[in-house]
């Protein structure tokens, strides 16, 4: 899990800046436990922690039957992620 900051519009079209943690990472996208709606397709930046600012796009959203909140993410900026923690998958 990491600490990550994400900055966009929800489903309302309402600006957010939200820290959040990540279920799961990689190199192409990451899953994070959000408190609101996001529309697929939604553009947001994401920073991870340890690393610059990542452009991504809502891929899905989804509550799980135990009432959290996931949404996915598609990086945009894939090649430029650095992480502290380690390499990704």
């Amino acid at each position: 899990e990491l600490c990550t900051v994400v900055r966009g519009y929800d489903i309302d079209n309402n600006g957010f800046e939200e820290v959040t943690m990540t279920k799961d990472v990689s190199r192409t996208g990451a899953c994070l436990t959000l408190t609101r709606t996001m529309k697929s397709g939604s553009e947001v930046s994401l920073e991870f922690e340890g690393c610059e600012r990542v452009p991504g796009r809502v891929v899905w959203d989804n509550h799980t039957r135990d009432g959290e909140h996931l949404v996915g993410m598609e990086l945009l900026a894939r090649h430029s992620i650095r992480l502290t923690t380690g390499p990704l998958r």
